[in-house]
Order: C-alpha cells, then sequence, then structure tokens
C-alpha cells in the first residue's frame, strides 16, 4: 500500500466530489483504484466491527472522526460507500456524499500521517566504518 498515492487519490476524488458532485463517482477506473490501493468492497463490515458504526452515519462520524486511525479499514469504508452510492442508490442523497468527502479528508490525513512517519530506509550510506551502514530517517542519521 503506497500511502504517498492513496492520499493523493482521496485527494483527488474529494475535490471531485465538492466540484461535480455524483458525476465524480461514475468514473469506470474508481474500482480499478480502490482494489490496486489493496482496499475491498466489504459493504462497511470490516468498519462496523472496528469502530462499531455503519458507514453511512454522518453524526457517528463527526464525533468520532479523530478516533478513525486504520488506513485499511476506513479505505475498505470509502470504496464500499463510493459502490453503495453508484450501484445501489443510482445516485445517493446529499448526506451520503457528505459522509464520503468526510471520510476521504480523513483518508487522505491518514495517509499523510503514515507517509510521514516511515522512516527512510532507502538511502543508505557506506561511510567507511567497516561496513556499517547508515540508515537515513527523516532528520538524521541512525547507526
Amino acid at each position: 500500500m503506497d500511502n504517498h498515492e492513496i492520499g493523493g487519490y482521496a485527494h483527488e476524488v474529494r475535490e471531485q466530489l465538492e466540484q461535480c458532485g455524483s458525476c465524480a463517482l461514475e468514473r469506470t477506473d474508481r474500482a480499478d483504484r480502490f482494489s490496486d490501493f489493496g482496499f475491498q468492497m466489504d459493504c462497511g463490515q470490516s468498519f462496523l466491527e472496528r469502530y462499531g458504526s455503519l458507514v453511512d452515519d454522518m453524526d457517528v462520524l463527526q464525533l468520532n472522526l479523530d478516533y478513525v486511525d486504520d488506513i485499511q479499514v476506513l479505505g475498505n469504508a470509502v470504496f464500499s460507500q463510493c459502490r453503495y452510492i453508484t450501484h445501489w442508490t443510482m445516485g445517493g442523497c446529499p448526506r451520503e456524499f457528505e459522509w464520503l468527502k468526510l471520510a476521504l479528508k480523513r483518508l487522505e490525513g491518514l495517509a499523510e500521517e503514515a507517509q510521514s512517519a516511515a522512516p527512510l530506509m532507502d538511502k543508505r550510506d557506506a561511510c567507511g566504518d567497516g561496513g556499517i551502514a547508515h540508515y537515513r530517517f527523516g532528520c538524521g542519521y541512525f547507526v
């Protein structure tokens, strides 16, 4: 799961929803992109099990948004809500879109947090120190 790409995609979809409304979900590649990130269309089951709330409960999401901290579970819920709107309700209602925009914003934030918290292990520096490799983390070196 590439958190940078997930955050960018969540941002893109949220902006398109704000600008275009329901037509933003009509693109045929949406499901493929969510699936490519490893999200599953589980009808909100993992969200219900983890947070005790249905995926369309706007009041609960607003009150507890800061406690939603699992990218996989939230991504599954967003994917499920998109599918629900495009396949079963044939367009959705404003409350469902508000839930989706709020959840996408949180998904974007979680992805950014995870991206910035991940150590940068790809830059190794052999400093002539007998083969000890130094791994560069965000603000210095860790030996």
